[in-house]
């Protein structure tokens, strides 16, 4: 029975983004689903899902990728996307994209961890 509940457990703190293979210190848009995880070599990619609309998601994504450890490069509204960068190792960089997923959004991180 304990067994049960611990893999429960680590089931929701998984699909809630505790595991994870990007940094722990990148954002994490509250109340997301992780829908997918793949690596190769150094690149992460994440993908969650939202039930908040991309309107919601897309600039909280541009105000904290903004702040801490982590920069923005650009942001391309028309196809959804932003790159940024880790401001203590410029190697360090990726894109967030976001389409639609009914009402909400799905985000694709891809991190590129050189």
């Amino acid at each position: 029975f304990g067994s049960a509940i611990a893999g429960v457990v680590l089931l929701d703190r998984f699909q809630h983004g505790s595991f994870s293979c990007l940094p722990a210190d990148f954002p994490h848009y509250p109340g997301t689903t992780v829908s997918g995880e793949s690596t190769s070599g150094r690149e992460c990619g994440m993908t969650y899902d939202s039930k908040y609309s991309v309107t919601l998601v897309g600039p909280w994504y541009q105000t904290n990728l903004d702040n801490g450890d982590w920069k923005v490069d650009s942001v391309d509204y028309t196809h959804g996307t932003i790159a940024f960068h880790r401001v203590s190792r410029h190697q360090t960089s990726g894109t967030v994209s976001f389409t639609r997923l009914g009402d909400g959004t799905r985000i694709r991180v891809v991190l590129d961890q050189n």
